[in-house]
């Protein structure tokens, strides 16, 4: 991401040093890790010699170290080629590092870019000549001119690439996973990408600002008066800035932590990391930078003297009493033994400082949070109406996991299935035969073998399960002048003459859907104007009514009129 540093310069001054650009320094400096790269390792560590570094940048899992010679330095995950600087390595003016790809600033404002191009991040748009400060993003870059307009190219959600209108007056930028930002010589800030609600929330009142600093879901500003304004996400306690709130003059945004820099030198941190993960001495910074893995901070190499305790203490509880021994600070012991938390607004030592510390990733218990007095609650579990249920695999209430959950034990109407959280019919096994429900086999002729709707062709009558539902479907009677139909509903081994009406008109429609009452049932499907004997299946299989003696033979039927 764009490394912030030293923007307590004017507006004015800002885009004449190349905005927020990292810029050849004349002093020396030693990178230092901070947040998830405090304790130094393998990946989080520049390669020797760590000194005469004039600028550093932080991607996801990779780190930009720029030197007095225009060369760069690379670290850590190179899975992508993010590390692999263009030849020759020399002649650079400014860095900034993506989450997997790489962009440095030639002299006339050429920029040079390498590592991941999934989304096109490094097809620098044309002419590659005038720019003046460069920002690496998640799936995006961006570019400043010198006339104050943005350029982005890059794919990302929320349309990141594009500023919005007008695109001018711009004199500094930032970009994040999956969002930008821009600050205008006004002292307003913009920001564009993804955000939710749409479009991007802004402070109010969006004025006075100096420097800026955003990642996937939240953000943050400096105002002229040293103060920081953090919004969007506030998982972790982002927006929740360490006081005193003044004398900052930059920021840097993590993914799930943010970094501030003060004028005297010092480095703030908040959100998952405490402040304890600042190396001492806690003094000289001169730059920072952030991103989902890694952070940094460029210090300068003076050497650090001290002649008694007090020369080292930086006034924070939380990372202990420092001391003095042989003329070098060194740093105090944790007061809150694992896995307390260290609370620095009242010097406790707590059970948590944000949910996400209680947070036990389970859905079916609800979201846990922290207490005012530093306590993790239980969460309240969601209310999921019977017959659905809590699932942990879709973090929802739902009808079923697995297929044997809907099944209803019944053969003819096919096999049930869970999708997604809910169950459907399944499909008619015996497409144009017929079904025997005691057997669970397929049997020769239609599916409604002991009768038909009056017809010369025979029609059968077909039954299909939806849902609770039974949807009846019929061809035509053998008597031109019927026109509608009434459905009739009996109880399978009980006497077949009496019959219980469920639709005394069909609308003429040869199609109806009816919720059955609870039993072994057969139904009737008869021409409504004449007494005929009709069509007939079972819901549930066993014996079918018998065949009667004719196709349009009378019927008793049962109450429509």
């Amino acid at each position: 991401m764009t490394p912030l540093h030293r923007i307590w310069l004017s507006l004015g001054a800002v885009l004449a040093a190349l905005a927020l650009t990292t810029a050849i320094r004349a002093d020396d400096g030693t990178i230092v890790g901070l947040a998830a790269c405090s304790g130094g390792g393998p990946d989080c560590t520049p390669p020797p010699p760590n000194s005469g570094f004039v600028a550093v940048s932080s991607g996801n899992y990779h780190g930009m170290g720029l030197r007095p010679d225009g060369s760069i330095a690379t670290w850590g995950l190179c899975d992508v080629e993010q590390c692999s600087v263009p030849l020759p390595n020399s002649g650079y003016t400014a860095i900034s590092a993506g989450d997997s790809h790489s962009l440095a600033l030639r002299p006339g404002g050429v920029i040079v870019a390498w590592g991941s191009d999934e989304a096109g991040q490094l097809n620098v748009p044309l002419p590659n000549s005038g720019y003046v400060a460069i920002a690496g993003g998640g799936l995006h870059s961006l570019a400043l001119r010198a006339d104050g307009s943005v350029v982005g190219w890059g794919s990302s959600p929320g349309s990141s690439v594009n500023p919005p209108a007008p695109n001018t007056g711009f004199v500094a930028i930032a970009a994040g996973g999956w969002r930008s930002m821009g600050l205008k010589s006004d002292g307003s800030v913009v920001l564009w990408g993804s955000c939710s609600p749409s479009p991007c929330e802004l402070p109010s009142p969006n004025t006075g600002f100096v420097a800026i600093a955003t990642h996937h879901s939240h953000a943050l500003a400096v105002r002229a008066d040293g103060s920081i304004v953090a919004w969007g996400s506030n998982n972790w306690g982002l927006n929740d800035v360490p006081e005193p709130n003044t004398g900052f003059v930059a920021v840097a945004a993590g993914d799930q932590f943010n970094i501030g820099l003060k004028a005297n030198g010092a480095v703030v941190i908040w959100g998952r990391y405490e402040q304890s993960t600042v190396p001492l001495p806690n003094a000289g910074f001169e730059e920072i930078t952030a991103n989902t893995g890694f952070a940094y901070g460029l210090r300068s190499a003076a050497p650090w003297t001290c002649s008694i305790d007090a020369d080292c203490s930086d006034g924070q509880f939380c990372n202990g009493v420092e001391d003095c021994v042989d003329g070098q600070c060194q740093p105090g012991a944790r007061p809150c033994a694992f896995p307390l938390e260290c609370r620095e607004s009242d010097d406790q030592c707590v059970q948590c400082l944000h949910a996400g510390t209680c947070l036990d990733g389970q859905f079916c218990n609800g979201a846990e949070s922290c207490s005012t007095a530093g306590t993790c609650q239980a969460g309240t579990p969601p209310a999921c109406t019977p017959p659905t249920f809590c699932s942990e695999i879709f973090d929802a209430c739902v009808q079923c996991t697995s297929s044997a959950q809907c099944s209803d034990g019944l053969f003819c109407n096919g096999n049930e299935f869970c999708s997604a959280g809910g169950c459907f019919a399944g499909s008619n096994p015996c497409p144009g035969q017929g079904c025997n429900e005691a057997t669970n086999v397929c049997t020769a002729g239609t599916q409604s073998a002991a009768g038909r709707v009056p017809s010369a062709g025979g029609s059968p009558l077909r039954l299909q399960k939806a849902g609770s539902n039974l949807t009846l479907t019929w061809g035509t009677s053998c008597l031109g002048t019927d026109t509608d139909y009434a459905v009739y509903e009996g109880t399978v081994g009980g006497t077949f003459t009496s019959h219980v009406s469920r639709l005394c008109s069909t609308g003429g429609l040869t199609t109806a859907t009816v919720s059955p009452t609870v039993g072994n049932k057969y139904y009737l499907v008869v021409p409504r104007n004449a007494s005929r004997e009709g069509s007939y299946g079972t819901r549930t299989g066993g014996a079918e009514r018998p065949v009667g003696t004719g196709q349009c033979a009378a019927q008793l039927l049962g109450s429509c009129p």
